[in-house]
């Protein structure tokens, strides 16, 4: 009986030990506020959005890498436009560092391929009555994340093509 007793308590405390730091965690994500985005800042995105599919049209003789090129300097080109207003850019910035915040590395996964599948954003503990602005979180964040990716390998992209005309 006091073996038993000792691996019911064991197990109890391992249990606690998971538990107690995991609920903790989850709280403090829930105690950050995503701010919502502005007129501006929902523009900036439209305009990120809209150059990455028009620049996915294939003209006439184009290859596959020009058309990613062209497609990746117009979505930079949006979005540093976009970014060139410091309270947007600012604002951009903030939704996204509480975004990352709230929903942790998994929510941000599982918002990712919610955005990319356009099926609804699955999140424990969210109820009905939020689901369309845990989908509009998923779609913003995504469209956010992919705006600042493209830019950046734009960027890197256009400074090694740069170094390299130089050598020559």
């Amino acid at each position: 009986m006091p073996d038993s007793l000792r691996r019911i308590n064991e197990a109890t405390e391992a249990a606690r030990r998971g538990y107690v730091p995991e609920v903790q965690t989850q709280q403090n994500r829930d105690a950050v506020e995503i701010p919502g985005l502005s007129k501006a800042a929902l523009t900036v995105l439209r305009d990120t959005r809209e150059a990455r599919f028009m620049g996915e049209g294939q003209r006439e003789g184009e290859g596959y890498d020009a058309r990613m090129r062209r497609r990746a300097e117009a979505v930079a080109a949006a979005w540093q436009r976009g970014r060139a207003d410091p309270s947007v850019a600012g604002e951009l910035d903030r939704f996204m560092t509480a975004a990352g915040q709230r929903l942790g590395e998994e929510g941000e996964q599982a918002a990712l391929r919610a955005a990319a599948s356009g099926k609804r954003m699955e999140l424990p503990g969210v109820g009905r009555e939020h689901r369309d602005s845990l989908d509009e979180l998923a779609r913003h964040f995504a469209e956010t994340r992919e705006a600042v990716t493209i830019s950046a390998r734009w960027e890197q992209r256009v400074e090694r093509e740069a170094k390299e005309a130089a050598r020559w």
